[in-house]
């Protein structure tokens, strides 16, 4: 039972408070997608109440995650976290600008 909420608590929480945090990482639907399939595979009572509820619960999972993709392509293009305006350095005129501790 915990699990759809985790996931719905998760997907609220992922894209409204922390997107500057971890807007690219999708990894976790996919982990309970594979997870729910298993389960589901594993049990042998397809028509049982455990088993409509795992349905239900990767049905959900899998609807989150097409939303998610959706989400981070959209922001990505409208609201990006880079910019390109930043003038572009080597790593030797990188390390050129920093302080010498060691001379």
């Amino acid at each position: 039972m915990q699990t759809s909420g985790c996931s719905g608590y998760w997907f609220l929480l992922e894209n409204l408070y922390l997107d500057e945090q971890v807007r690219y990482t999708v990894t976790i639907y996919p982990v309970v997608i594979l997870w729910l399939t298993g389960v589901m595979d594993n049990n042998a009572s397809p028509g049982s109440h455990m088993y409509i509820f795992d349905a239900l619960i990767l049905a959900i999972s899998c609807i989150l995650f097409v939303v998610c993709i959706t989400l981070v392509t959209w922001r990505h293009h409208k609201q990006p976290l880079y910019t390109n305006s930043e003038p572009r350095l080597s790593p030797v005129e990188i390390s050129l600008t920093q302080p010498n501790f060691f001379l």
